[in-house]
């Protein structure tokens, strides 16, 4: 498996996501955050942050209120995809090294285990300063099985919107 600092890792993204969370604040202002995602592929060769504002979920919910809940959880749908990814691209370009250096089968399951659970540490870490009354999503864009997701959504939110994720998720 790939050798990396966990802690190390953990804490970069920590830093990067500040660095996107000040830079939406400053450059749009009035939006009202009720989102904050970071997001990877299946090979997890990559890192991107993506936010959700009030604003688009009220409407994305209005025009399409068969499925309130997909604006509110799932961060491709979001306002802000990959805004402040800038800050993520060192951390990216690591990451693909790591992913290219593992092999297949164990090894490259275990590394991206590893990748997975750092990011969710990472949210985890920022719920307690950034943000305050926000969702936090960790999501895997091309393959995703529901319970694991459901699994990261109840470590980085509060148990009513994780039972509601849960809700919405089994419902798909």
């Amino acid at each position: 498996m790939p050798v990396f600092d966990k802690n190390e890792l953990r804490t970069r993204i920590v830093n990067s996501a500040h660095k996107a969370v000040i830079k939406i604040k400053k450059e749009i202002p009035e939006s009202e955050i009720c989102g904050f995602a970071l997001y990877t592929d299946s090979d997890a060769t990559s890192l991107s942050p993506s936010f959700n504002c009030k604003t688009h979920l009220a409407k994305m919910r209005s025009e399409y209120p068969e499925d309130p809940f997909c604006f509110k959880w799932n961060p491709s749908e979001w306002s802000h995809e990959c805004f402040g990814g800038e800050f993520f691209d060192d951390i990216s370009n690591d990451m693909m090294r790591f992913s290219e250096s593992a092999s297949d089968g164990v090894d490259f399951k275990q590394y991206r285990n590893a990748i997975f659970s750092t990011c969710v540490d990472a949210l985890k870490e920022l719920r307690k300063t950034e943000l305050e009354g926000v969702i936090f999503v960790f999501s895997v864009t091309d393959s995703i099985e529901p319970e694991t997701q459901a699994h990261w959504i109840m470590e980085t939110n509060s148990p009513s919107e994780a039972a509601e994720f849960e809700n919405w998720i089994i419902q798909q």
